[in-house]
């Protein structure tokens, strides 16, 4: 497919095409062999107003020698979606809309120079660049021209030349532009340009993709992947070398002539002293030794853009949430997210916590999960309301899914209570090395820990924690935590230790033999099944899981009697006695 743009057309879109480092380009440079020279119609002219026969032509000044000329051409090829430019061997999607935009043509695009002259030039572009007639019509036999006029511009100089360059005021005055500015000869400052025509351009779109262009051939529509080639073409331009010069010191005349003979010249001028401008505009340069204009011809000139057409990349799915409706405030609550994506392509999670359409975590927090595999992440709202975030599922490639939303409803704080027992009870009381076991429950409690015993993270336990207890006393507690604010409960184990004591009341008594005796007994933290107290006429016993057994009796002792307590408990038999004398009997004699 290949599209001509002609140069009229392309100068009015060039301009809206974006600079950038991706344009492509293509330049050309030749050194031009031999000298170039200027025609001065100056002495022509002077000498056809004074001579009474033909001169005999013009005559010319060399001044460019071997001057070498450069082109630079440039493109960008431009995302119409994004606006911005695309490199070579650049991956484009099908369906995408790419726009190939030529640079404007600029003066800065030519450059040229010369061994004859100092410094390097721009040139310019003209719309297919034509002479200007002026001053290159010389004159050619016959010797007259009956009825025939003819309309002459030329211009003349007042006083013969003297070498010299204009002021800088003289140069401002005249309209010869300073970028030209060549140098002085024959006494005149003399001004010279290159113009080249503008190109014709076309474009040629060849690889395996499909485009549909408009008609211009440089707007196109991606329609299916492959490689792209496209070919602009600058065809060949022609262009000529161009010289001005100031015309301070001439006078300008504008004269009809008859010749009816050539030797008697007839007709009218006007002449103006010291009125600057440039002269010359657009007469043309030639090579030495040849007749018309010197021409400078630039071959044609390819950009080539290689792309790679694709199938575009597709989005994942917008993300599953799983997780709880309802929490506690600064309850971290986990919740589950899940995506999958078309092409395979490895994803991750983009969660918005606060609703604010901007990611505040990804998870994973680096790298990508594989199509179809969730994440997972919590979050803590730190007082009772509605609230509402939102997740979506980015893959490797930067495509985003659309957002998914969550709603959750963040309730009051409820009171944490706990209840902590000892074999059921509020205290209890084992022997030294008996065990005893702990239970307790709680409510609205996230985490129990215990002092003096291991909760092992539980906040309930009913089947119950075997404890051994130390001596005199142990006292266990427990903290729960959750929600509101904590909560604790504590126990107490005793720890028996079995004492017992049998005494004669009063103790100082003094017993002869049958009077009574009152006897004190007493048993403490007896833990057993049963307690006696024996001796000479009293045997008292007592069981049924004692813990304390104490009391008084009174007994007849006719002898010297021992009375002994013992207990039984969990570290054995306990034991205490007590003997009672009798006061000897005195006979008299």
């Amino acid at each position: 497919m290949q599209t001509v743009w002609r140069g009229l057309v392309l100068c009015v879109l060039l301009f809206s095409a974006p600079f950038s480092a991706h344009a492509l380009s293509a330049s050309w440079s030749s050194t031009i062999p031999g000298s170039i020279q200027f025609e001065n119609p100056i002495y022509y002219w002077y000498q056809i107003w004074n001579a009474t026969t033909y001169p005999g032509g013009w005559q010319t000044a060399d001044f460019l020698t071997s001057p070498t000329v450069s082109v630079q051409y440039y493109v960008d090829v431009i995302d119409t979606a994004t606006q911005q430019p695309l490199p070579q061997n650049a991956d484009v999607s099908v369906g995408q809309v790419i726009e190939f935009r030529p640079r404007p043509l600029s003066d800065s695009n030519i450059t040229w120079s010369s061994s004859s002259v100092p410094g390097t030039f721009n040139g310019h572009w003209e719309p297919r660049a034509v002479i200007d007639s002026t001053f290159n019509t010389p004159y050619a036999g016959p010797d007259n021209f009956v009825g025939v006029e003819y309309n002459l511009y030329y211009t003349v100089w007042l006083n013969p030349p003297s070498p010299r360059q204009s002021t800088a005021q003289e140069k401002a005055d005249s309209t010869c532009p300073a970028s030209e500015y060549l140098g002085t000869t024959r006494g005149r400052d003399v001004y010279a340009s290159l113009s080249l025509d503008e190109p014709v351009m076309s474009v040629e779109h060849n690889g395996s993709a499909g485009l549909s262009c408009d008609s211009t051939g440089f707007v196109c529509t991606v329609t299916s992947p492959g490689s792209i080639e496209s070919r602009f073409t600058f065809e060949p331009v022609d262009g000529h070398f161009y010289y001005r010069y100031d015309s301070r010191d001439i006078i300008t005349k504008r004269l009809t002539i008859r010749f009816w003979d050539v030797t008697i010249p007839v007709g009218t001028y006007s002449e103006t002293v010291n009125n600057p401008f440039c002269a010359g505009s657009n007469t043309p340069m030639r090579r030495v030794g040849e007749s018309g204009a010197f021409s400078v011809a630039v071959p044609a000139q390819s950009i080539v853009f290689v792309g790679d057409a694709k199938t575009p990349n597709s989005a994942p799915t917008p993300p599953v949430i799983s997780g709880a409706a309802s929490s506690y405030p600064s309850v971290l609550t986990q919740f589950t997210f899940l995506s999958t994506d078309p092409d395979g392509d490895t994803l991750r999670y983009g969660i918005d916590w606060d609703e604010n359409a901007s990611v505040d975590e990804w998870v994973p927090s680096s790298g990508y999960v594989s199509s179809g595999s969730s994440g997972d992440s919590s979050y803590g709202w730190g007082s009772a309301g509605s609230y509402t975030f939102q997740a979506l599922a980015e893959d490797e490639i930067g495509n985003r899914s659309a957002w998914s939303t969550h709603n959750i409803t963040i309730n009051p704080a409820l009171p944490v209570s706990v209840d902590l027992r000892v074999n059921g009870e509020n205290s209890a009381t084992v022997s030294d090395g008996e065990s005893a076991l702990l239970t307790w429950s709680s409510n609205n409690a996230s985490s129990c820990s215990g002092a003096g015993f291991s909760t092992g993270g539980q906040t309930h336990n009913s089947t119950g924690l075997v404890v051994v207890p130390s001596a005199p006393s142990t006292v266990y507690r427990i903290l729960c935590s959750g929600i509101g604010s904590p909560a604790e409960d504590s126990v107490e184990v005793y720890v028996a230790s079995p004492t017992v004591d049998i005494a004669v009341i009063p103790a100082d008594s003094l017993i002869r033999a049958g009077d009574s005796i009152v006897l004190s007994w007493s048993a403490v933290d007896i833990t057993k099944n049963s307690c006696e107290l024996s001796g000479p006429g009293i045997v008292r016993r007592q069981s049924n899981n004692l813990t304390q057994w104490d009391g008084t009796t009174s007994v007849r002792v006719d002898q010297k009697s021992t009375f002994t307590i013992v207990c039984e408990s969990a570290q054995g038999d306990v034991s205490d006695s007590i003997t009672v004398g009798l006061i000897p009997d005195f006979e008299e004699f």
